[in-house]
C-alpha cells in the first residue's frame, strides 16, 4: 500500500465516486439483477418519502 497523500477537488472525488459506485451496480446486475425484497421494500418506502411534501424551514413573511 501506498502512503501517498493525493490531493482532488471536489468535482474530481465526486467523478469517481459516481464512476465506482456504477461499476459496482453493473458488476451487481450481471450477478443478481433483482435487490432481496427487504431492501427492495426500503427503496420504495424511501421513494415515496421523497414524493411527500416536506415542511418549509423558511419562515413565511407573515410570521414577522
Amino acid at each position: 500500500m501506498w502512503n501517498r497523500k493525493i490531493k482532488i477537488d471536489r468535482s474530481h472525488s465526486r467523478a469517481i465516486t459516481d464512476e465506482i459506485g456504477e461499476r459496482l451496480r453493473m458488476a451487481h446486475s450481471l450477478v443478481s439483477p433483482e435487490l432481496p425484497p427487504r431492501i427492495q421494500r426500503q427503496l420504495d418506502q424511501l421513494r415515496e418519502l421523497d414524493r411527500e411534501e416536506s415542511p418549509s424551514i423558511v419562515p413565511s413573511i407573515h410570521e414577522f
